[in-house]
């Protein structure tokens, strides 16, 4: 059975793995996952293919920064996806895949 042209290419297992906590051990709500789940989504897309856990400070904030200018995103907005990737980094070190 051929995946339908449109479909969603599969999550990497970082980002998998990542949600699983959010849900089971952190015990978020269905929204607040979802939510997560889709800014780091974004921001993933934004590295286009680049290692998530091979990135700098100064990456993230220029991601931060595109979500401003390029995208006019509410401060809400930006604020929802700072947290939700300060907490995907610590949770990765949390797994010891990178350095606090």
């Amino acid at each position: 059975m051929n995946p339908k042209p449109d479909a969603a290419p599969p999550d990497p297992p970082v980002l998998t793995e990542y949600l699983k906590h959010l849900a089971l051990e952190r015990g978020l709500s269905v929204n607040t996952c979802k939510g997560y789940a889709c800014d780091v989504r974004a921001f993933l897309a934004y590295l286009r293919g680049r290692d998530p856990l091979k990135q700098a400070p100064e990456d993230l904030n220029d991601y931060l920064w595109d979500l401003q200018s390029a995208r006019k995103l509410k401060a809400s907005s930006i604020f929802r996806a700072m947290e939700a990737l300060r907490s995907f980094y610590r949770f990765q070190a949390s797994e010891e895949r990178i350095e606090e």
